[in-house]
C-alpha cells in the first residue's frame, strides 16, 4: 500500500515540476528577472542627445508626448520640460492633458489668477496620477508665466477626456443660469437625456453662447455614449479624445497644441484605432509623436483593490538598455534621424518589446512580463523617443 502511495505522489509531483520549470523558463526568456537584450551602446550614443535639444518640424500642429507609465516621476516631469521648450522655441500656448475635460477648466481658471492652490486645481483633473508635485509644479509655472505674459500670449490648460461629468455639468448649469435657460440635468454620474441636451444647445445658440459653452454639451454627450458602451468603450474613448484634441486645436490662437497622454494613446498605431493614429491620419505631417520608455522602473500603480503600491518592472527594450549602458540617466533620440541602413536603424524599424504600464497591477504581471509590454517597431509608433534608465515612483497627494 505504501509503495502504491509513493507511486501516485510521484505521478503528481513530476508533472508539477515540469510545469514549474516550463513557467520559469518562459519567465526568464521574456526578461522577468532581468532587463533583457541591448542595442550597441556606442552606436546608440551617436544618436542620443539631451532632452533640452529637442527640435520639432516647423509645420507641426500637434506635438504629443507619451508616457510608458503613469506613476513615474520622470515622465510626469517631462510634461513641463517639453512644454516649456515648445513655448519658448516654437510659440506654443496650449497644453492638452489626458485628463478630465471639465476639471481642466478649474486648472485653466487657476493659471489665469483664480483662487485656491495648485494642489486643489489639479485635484479637479479627476485622476490620482495628477495629484503630484510634478503636476503642481507645471501648473504653478504656467500661472507664473501668465502673470507677465503679453496680452494674447498667455498659456492655456485643456483636458481631452470625457470619463467624468461633474465639472463640465457644473459649467453647463452655470451657463444656463446666466442666460436664463431652464435646464433639467441629472446629478453628476446620472444619465443624460439626448433630447434635453439638444434643447439646451438650441437655447444657448439662440442666446449667442460661445463655441466653448456649446462644446460642453458635446462632451456630456460623449460621456453618456461612453457610459452606454461600458467595457467596450476603449476605442470610442480614443475616438472622442481625438475629436476633442481637434476641436481644441482649431479653437486656439496659434493653431498648434501640446498633448500629453499615455504612449498607447499618442502612438501612431497602424492596426489600432488609437487617438494618435486618428490624429496622424487627419493632420499627417502636422502630428509629431514623442514616445517614452524605461530600462527599469519602480512604478506607483494601484492593485486590484484600489490601494497604490510601488512595483519594479523591466521594459525589455534594447534601446532603453543601451541608453543605460551608455551612461544616460535620460536622453532623447530622433528616430527619423537614424539611417535605416544602419544596425540601429534596422532595429528601430523592427518589432521589439517596450514598457507599457497602465493604472492597474496584478500578480499575473509577474508571471507574464509581456502583459505589461507592447511589441511594436518604435519608428512606426513615434517620431522621437525619450529613454529613462531608472525611473522612480511619484508620490500621490491625498484627495478624492
Amino acid at each position: 500500500m505504501r509503495h502504491k502511495r509513493k507511486f501516485r505522489i510521484r505521478y503528481i509531483l513530476i508533472p508539477l515540476l515540469v510545469i514549474f520549470v516550463g513557467m520559469v523558463s518562459i519567465f526568464l526568456h521574456f526578461g522577468g528577472m532581468n532587463a533583457g537584450p541591448m542595442s550597441d551602446p556606442k552606436e546608440f550614443a551617436r544618436y542620443a542627445s539631451a532632452v533640452e535639444e529637442l527640435t520639432v518640424p516647423t509645420d507641426a500642429k500637434i506635438v504629443a508626448l507619451g508616457e510608458a507609465a503613469h506613476g513615474c516621476r520622470e515622465f510626469q516631469t517631462l510634461k513641463k520640460d517639453i512644454f516649456a521648450i515648445l513655448v519658448e522655441k516654437y510659440g506654443f500656448q496650449d497644453f492638452v492633458l489626458e485628463g478630465d475635460y471639465g476639471g481642466s477648466m478649474v486648472v485653466e481658471d487657476y493659471i489665469h489668477g483664480g483662487s485656491g492652490s495648485a494642489q486643489e486645481a489639479v485635484s479637479a483633473i479627476g485622476f490620482a496620477i495628477y495629484r503630484t508635485k510634478e503636476m503642481t509644479d507645471l501648473v504653478d509655472w504656467m500661472r507664473t508665466y501668465n502673470e507677465t505674459a503679453p496680452v494674447g500670449e498667455d498659456l492655456h490648460f485643456h483636458g481631452m477626456d470625457m470619463q467624468r461629468d461633474r465639472y463640465v455639468r457644473e459649467r453647463l448649469m452655470q451657463d444656463c443660469h446666466a442666460y436664463g435657460i431652464e435646464a433639467s440635468l441629472p446629478e453628476a454620474g446620472g444619465t443624460y437625456d439626448p433630447e434635453e441636451l439638444d434643447h439646451i444647445a438650441r437655447e444657448l445658440t439662440n442666446k449667442g453662447a460661445s463655441p466653448q459653452q456649446l462644446y460642453n454639451i458635446t462632451v456630456l454627450q460623449q460621456y453618456q455614449d461612453l457610459q452606454d458602451a461600458g467595457v467596450n468603450g476603449s476605442d470610442l474613448r480614443d475616438s472622442y479624445m481625438a475629436d476633442n484634441v481637434e476641436w481644441i486645436l482649431h479653437n486656439t490662437k496659434t493653431n498648434k497644441i501640446f498633448v500629453s497622454g499615455h504612449n498607447s494613446h499618442i502612438g501612431k498605431w497602424g492596426s489600432v484605432a488609437s487617438m494618435g493614429n486618428l490624429l496622424a491620419e487627419k493632420e499627417e505631417d502636422g502630428y509629431y509623436a514623442i514616445g517614452t520608455d524605461f530600462s527599469r522602473i519602480r512604478d506607483n500603480v494601484p492593485n486590484g483593490k484600489g490601494k497604490r503600491t510601488k512595483q519594479v518592472f523591466y521594459s525589455h527594450d534594447p534601446l532603453a538598455n543601451a541608453a543605460k549602458e551608455a551612461g544616460f540617466d535620460i536622453c532623447l533620440v530622433d528616430l527619423k534621424a537614424v539611417p535605416e541602413e544602419s544596425t540601429l536603424g534596422r532595429q528601430v524599424n523592427d518589432y521589439m518589446y517596450m514598457g507599457s504600464l497602465g493604472e492597474r497591477y496584478t500578480f499575473m504581471m509577474r508571471l507574464l512580463p509581456p502583459s505589461y509590454r507592447i511589441f511594436q517597431p518604435p519608428a512606426v509608433l513615434y517620431d522621437s523617443m525619450i529613454f529613462v534608465s531608472d525611473a522612480h515612483p511619484t508620490e500621490i497627494f491625498p484627495g478624492t
